[in-house]
């Protein structure tokens, strides 16, 4: 049975190379020049994975995966999320609720079709400057070098928006490039855990920034 893929991307040139080569690789897809068109498809197939552009002539990527995530018959479709650079833009896709974020500028990243293969079977890479985002926002939030007491030792596992030791070695191993099925079994987790918990890390930063702000004002 073929994959159904959808593919949203307003170049046509780009749009029809990308379908082409999925094709080759065995899937099925279906093309669309902007986030309305994806969603009129909807109506007329059953889509496995879409592969969309950051950027839409017609809106976001954040835009269709939140019509995606709130719709009962697509909520389960999986996304992926793409960029020709390094866009903080894709943290909010990811935010959003998508399955993966590709930046295709990374250094020694996949072809597309072994990223969605990737993505169906649990997670994409994560490139390199998101793992460094979000470790260099929690180290910064270290200063000063504090003597472990029994209270400071029950706030640091207590406190909801600390980085567990987990996670601080799966950023770190992805910080430098390694592959995010390399990564996850370095730290024991499957690549679908490690991609749902960068997303959570990502939160807990924006809860962070939120809560700093308030405690100025």
């Amino acid at each position: 049975m073929k994959f159904h893929v959808l593919i949203a991307e307003d170049e046509k040139n780009i749009r029809e190379g990308l379908g082409q080569a999925m094709e080759m690789d065995g899937y099925e897809t279906f093309l669309a020049a902007d986030g309305l068109e994806a969603l009129k498809l909807f109506e007329e197939e059953v889509i496995d994975l879409v592969i969309t552009d950051l950027k839409l002539h017609d809106g976001l990527a954040t835009d269709l995966i939140r019509v995606l995530r709130n719709t009962p018959q697509t909520r389960a479709t999986r996304i992926l999320v793409v960029s020709r650079m390094a866009d903080p833009l894709l943290l909010d896709a990811l935010q959003e609720g998508a399955d993966g974020v590709l930046d295709q500028s990374a250094a020694g990243s996949a072809p597309m079709a072994e990223q969605a293969r990737n993505l169906m079977a649990g997670g994409v890479d994560i490139a390199p400057w998101i793992a460094r985002q979000l470790l260099d926002f929690f180290e910064s939030q270290l200063t000063g070098v504090v003597v472990p007491t029994a209270r400071t030792r029950v706030e640091s596992i207590t406190n909801p928006l600390e980085l567990t030791p987990t996670e601080r070695q799966l950023l770190r191993h992805l910080s430098v490039g390694e592959r995010l099925a390399e990564a996850a079994q370095r730290v024991g987790l499957e690549p679908a855990d490690c991609t749902a918990r960068v997303r959570s890390i990502h939160r807990r930063m924006q809860w962070s920034i939120r809560a700093g702000d308030l405690s100025l004002s």
